[in-house]
């Protein structure tokens, strides 16, 4: 899909039509999503220079994420999306800043542009200066994954809760059910804030890229605006990275609710086993078959092996009971 945002609203183009270099070249913001060969010719033709492949974009390296072409910027940061399924992704987004348009390149919706777009149709403005464009652009990616970290907080505020809330009654019997949705929480979390953290680490560099740049207009606004979005990427990294420790510490937690459970299980076991090992080896000798054993000619045989079965089950429960084993 091609788009292009002017002062005048949004177009979408089609590759084939006649009059799209036209728009494209009055376009302040190109915006491809999950772009066709043909409408990446049609840019490339239109403006000069390559668009990115989606194969390039994947690329870890700084040097081929982070570069200068004929003077123009290419940056590519990783975006997080689906963020409120279960299922969060990642994807790579170019940003190629020229001296009068942007250019953005991407093969997912991640809701900040979508946000974007509604306020440039509501606030034109927008749509003056690429930079500026970017700058805003950059700042709703943020401001997204700070709603996200603060949701985070939230749920594991209340998992927190609910996994020490069962340490307080000592009878409550925690089932596996319970554990089982506190691990799945915690390694969803955990997969969220990881992702979070990978997109606040390139964005830091994007930024990092962007302000040494000598391409920027010398604008005071723009400068404050970034100077203010640094600070706000590294209070979120740190933030983060103390979400990340939290639940380290909550699932190192629940692991050792599950091992004490486990050891109250085989604790109980291991009790029963010795409670009932006395009168089974009374009850086993008195079950020989053999001719010559003088007991059974006894009156009180029976009754005596039977107290005997007794008393030797009750002497090893009471001496655990005694030193609170039990």
């Amino acid at each position: 899909m091609l788009r292009c945002y002017a002062g005048s609203g949004a177009q979408e183009i089609s590759a084939y039509a006649a009059e799209a270099k036209i728009h494209i070249q009055n376009a302040l913001w190109i915006d491809l999503l999950n772009p066709s060969a043909e409408e990446e010719q049609v840019v490339e033709q239109t403006l000069g220079g390559e668009i990115p492949t989606r194969e390039e974009m994947q690329e870890i390296e700084t040097s081929s994420r982070l570069y200068v072409e004929d003077g123009v910027l290419f940056m590519t940061a990783t975006v997080l999306f689906n963020a409120d399924s279960d299922m969060p992704e990642s994807t790579p987004v170019t940003f190629i800043l020229m001296p009068n348009r942007l250019i953005t390149v991407r093969y997912a919706d991640p809701s900040p542009f979508r946000n974007m777009i509604n306020q440039c149709s509501s606030k034109p403005q927008l749509l003056q200066q690429p930079a500026q464009l970017m700058t805003a652009l950059l700042d709703a990616i943020v401001d997204r994954m700070a709603d996200l970290l603060e949701r985070t907080g939230a749920d594991l505020d209340q998992l927190s809760r609910r996994v020490f809330g069962t340490v307080q009654n000592k009878d409550q019997r925690r089932s596996e059910e319970l554990f089982r949705e506190f691990l799945t929480a915690f390694g969803r979390n955990g997969d969220l804030v990881a992702r979070i953290r990978e997109s606040l680490t390139s964005l830091t560099r994007l930024h990092n890229f962007l302000v040494e740049s000598a391409r920027l207009p010398n604008q005071p606004e723009l400068r404050e605006h970034l100077h203010g979005l640094r600070a706000d990427l590294l209070s979120l990294a740190d933030h983060a990275a103390f979400l990340s420790n939290k639940i380290g510490f909550l699932l190192d937690a629940t692991l050792g609710l599950v091992s004490i459970e486990q050891n109250t299980i085989i604790k109980t076991l291991a009790v029963a086993g010795t409670v009932f090992l006395p009168p089974t080896l009374i009850a086993s000798i008195y079950g020989m078959n053999f001719e010559h054993m003088p007991e059974l000619t006894w009156p009180w045989a029976y009754p005596i092996a039977l107290v005997l079965i007794i008393g030797s089950g009750t002497l090893p429960y009471w001496f655990f009971k005694r030193r609170r084993w039990i």
